[in-house]
């Protein structure tokens, strides 16, 4: 398999190997439910859209430190504050974006993926 990119802002603690993207698509599959249940709840319904974003990319910052972790329970506590991060800057933006466009909310235009949809763009990305 060909060496794979770091995306962009993401510091990784070592390369990623097959071995260590497997680990990374199979945490991913295991927690993206809950991400996605918790980005909505803190994105709110105008920007409940951009829940799989918020996800994914919670997902790279804290797999990406996942050395430092030395529970299963730390690391869980890790990718759920990050959703809340992830989540707080996306409200920033959102609303940064109208105060200065002055436009009006929106309908959704992201559907939310399913687990292997979502596993599948964030692997692209990675290769990318």
């Amino acid at each position: 398999m060909a060496d794979v990119l770091q995306p962009a802002g993401v510091a990784l603690s070592q390369p990623y190997t097959p071995t260590v993207e497997r680990e990374l698509t199979d945490s991913y599959r295991a927690h993206y439910d809950s991400l996605l249940t918790q980005a909505r709840e803190a994105l709110g319904p105008e920007l409940a859209h951009f829940s799989g974003k918020i996800a994914q990319q919670a997902m790279l910052t804290t797999f990406s430190r996942r050395t430092e972790f030395t529970t299963p329970q730390s690391f869980d506590d890790a990718l759920h504050e990050a959703v809340l991060n992830e989540a707080a800057t996306q409200r920033r933006k959102h609303a940064a974006l109208h105060q200065r466009e002055g436009t009006s909310p929106r309908a959704p235009h992201v559907a939310p993926l399913s687990a292997d949809e979502a596993v599948a763009q964030m692997l692209a990305a990675l290769h990318a």
